[in-house]
């Protein structure tokens, strides 16, 4: 990849004969490969509307009068096969179309592994950034620590940040890289750009404010603590010298703005999938030239399309299309993400998937991370697309031994506050919600008591073993079997005798089952 000197200034190719009094920011983050419009319930509304893409936020970044700017949070392909099977070149070619100046490197552009993303980022025209990833004791090539961009005559300094959590949230193979603590390269990038005097510096960071899916800023007031973290911790380590601050990574949409009472900075979120952006408006004094305030909102992606960025779109997805359509089976009624009755914490999704996996591994049971089943099925049929967009990441088969206590101790820490982080097949788990703290849980496997002193054949899969929440389960001796759980769930659909039903809902429930 040809070297862009990390200080370069890029100008916004707008003319302006006179210094523009405001400067537009739209932002997104967490695309995941939703490149284009689909039927979509938008916050508030009660029946689907069509929504999303980057053609969409092209129109509207467009049809700005004052000079616009485009940036991103992080976490452009995994999600969707137009996204991955290019190994994230696809969103590189829609993001150099819409007119991004500038992209966090989130924990998923290494899925397809460092080799792919420094391949895709070879075409980016848009500036990819991250101060705290570094190969060896230099930053990695391919990412600035911020980027000076010029619109309507102002210097906007955007300073890019990756989740230092990025080893461990992703499918590649980053172990040549490093990726250090964000405050100590936010404070590093923000002297290197006061030597530069920018009219404004934003803060674009693969983090975010720890909430809920939908948050009005406005009214949103941080738990005590949340300042230990995310983009609350990096506006207060800014100590004013950043007046915007844009996340991402918890997919949480912000649809007004916070701001921080401590150090005056605005912080946004853009939620995912790329149905919504965060427009925000920069303000200039026309006299002075100097920062007069920031205002910001979420806006839909909906309305006109950018007819050039639509034919690009049009392109990547007839790539994928024919392989995507590919019916595999049928759903005798629909198959949700979420569980079938506020009571239950098992999702049917989710129970059905770790029976598939069970079973193919021969397992006394399974276990899979909620978070890795991203969406339900429908009822009618069921094509490789729908499964794809079921369990995006390319995870493989990990079969484990687990003691019973390990395994209790994994579903302690699962289950909070009416929910459960981990899905199940072959064990039933009640909890008591009345004790304070973790809940006390009762463990059925193959209709016997959980025996905490005898072992049991657990299937998982790698990427739930690595993370560091779930100590109990990486103690488990076992092997990584080189087989997609994508690909087991494809083959079992395949082979089945008749359509696919919801498991029956309660795996895990209250003690006090209605």
């Amino acid at each position: 990849m040809k070297k862009i000197p990390a200080l370069l200034v890029i100008p916004l190719l707008i003319p302006c004969a006179a210094l523009a009094g405001d400067v537009v920011i739209y932002h997104t983050g967490d695309i995941h490969g939703r490149f284009g419009p689909r039927p979509a319930a938008l916050y508030g509304s009660t029946s689907p509307v069509t929504a999303g893409g980057f053609a969409a936020l092209a129109a509207l970044a467009g049809a700005e009068k004052s000079p616009a700017l485009l940036l991103d949070s992080g976490d452009w392909s995994t999600g969707a096969p137009e996204g991955d099977l290019s190994g994230g070149l696809a969103a590189v070619r829609l993001m150099n179309a819409a007119g991004y100046s500038a992209a966090v490197i989130g924990n998923h552009e290494y899925d397809h592994g460092t080799a792919a993303l420094e391949k895709a980022l070879a075409a980016a025209k848009f500036k990819p950034l991250g101060a705290n990833i570094f190969s060896g004791a230099r930053r990695a090539p391919y990412a600035a620590p911020f980027v000076m961009l010029e619109a309507g005559g102002r210097r906007i300094a955007v300073i890019g940040l990756a989740s230092p959590k990025t080893p461990l949230l992703t499918l590649g193979d980053v172990s040549a890289l490093s990726f250090g603590p964000e405050k100590e390269a936010l404070a590093a990038a923000l002297e290197e750009t006061a030597k530069l005097s920018p009219d404004a510096v934003v803060v674009l960071a693969h983090d975010g404010l720890y909430t809920g899916d939908y948050v009005d800023g406005a009214s949103w007031r941080p738990a005590e603590g949340a300042e230990a973290s995310g983009t609350l911790a990096l506006a207060r380590a800014a100590g004013g010298r950043a007046q915007l601050v844009l996340g991402g990574h918890n997919h949480t949409l912000l649809l007004k703005p916070y701001r921080d009472p401590v150090s005056g900075a605005l912080i946004g979120e853009s939620g995912s999938g790329l149905l919504y952006a965060t427009r925000a408006v920069l303000h200039f004094d026309d006299a002075t030239g100097r920062f007069a305030g920031a205002e910001a909102a979420a806006v839909p992606l909906t309305g006109a399309e950018d007819p050039a960025v639509k034919a690009v779109y049009g392109a990547i997805a007839g790539e994928t299309r024919a392989a995507m359509a590919v019916k595999l089976g049928e759903a005798a009624a629909d198959i949700p993400r979420e569980p079938g009755s506020a009571a239950y914490a098992d999702s049917p999704i989710g129970s059905l998937f770790c029976d598939i996996i069970r079973a193919y591994a021969g397992t006394d049971l399974a276990l899979q991370n909620t978070e890795g089943v991203r969406r339900g099925l429908v009822k009618g049929p069921v094509t490789f697309r729908d499964i794809y967009e079921v369990t995006p990441y390319d995870a493989d088969l990990v079969t484990l031994r687990l003691t019973g206590a390990q395994i209790k101790a994994i579903m302690t820490e699962a289950v909070r506050g009416g929910r459960s982080d981990v899905q199940v097949s072959g064990l039933e788990v009640t909890y008591s919600s009345s004790a304070a703290g973790p809940y006390a849980l009762s463990l059925t496997a193959g209709g016997k008591p959980l025996d905490e002193g005898r072992g049991y054949s657990v299937a998982a899969n790698n990427f739930f073993l690595r993370s560091p929440r779930w100590k109990a389960l990486a103690a488990g001796r076992g092997e990584v079997r080189k087989v997609l759980l994508r690909d087991i769930v494809v083959s079992a659909i395949r082979k089945s005798s008749g359509p696919l039903r919801p498991p029956e809902p309660g795996r895990i429930r209250p003690a006090s089952r209605p």
